[in-house]
């Protein structure tokens, strides 16, 4: 299974802004899928985390209408994020 995600919009050539633009991917063995989703699934229902998963909703004083992690402090989004990972990843939590 392969997940790839941008974030910004590449500068057009010749512009010097946007600065960055970002292109990323993850791989996870299809043997492994089912468990990675269920651990998912389970960790935001234990956080009572909506929607979808996005990683600006991470940055500290993001306070957004749209953020579910709007009153969460920055500790609560760091530890979900660490978990986030590990699952990701196969680990068990």
């Amino acid at each position: 299974m392969c997940f790839i995600d941008e974030s910004g919009t590449p500068a057009k050539l010749g512009a010097d802004k946007p600065r960055y633009f970002v292109l990323a991917g993850l791989v996870i063995p299809e043997e492994r899928w089912p468990k990675v989703a269920l651990q998912l699934r389970g960790l935001k229902a234990r956080y009572n985390y909506w929607g979808e998963l996005k990683w600006r909703f991470f940055a500290p004083g993001n306070r957004g209408d749209d953020n579910p992690m709007a009153a969460w402090d920055q500790a609560r989004r760091n530890e979900f994020r660490e978990k986030h990972s590990r699952s990701s990843q196969g680990t068990d939590l």
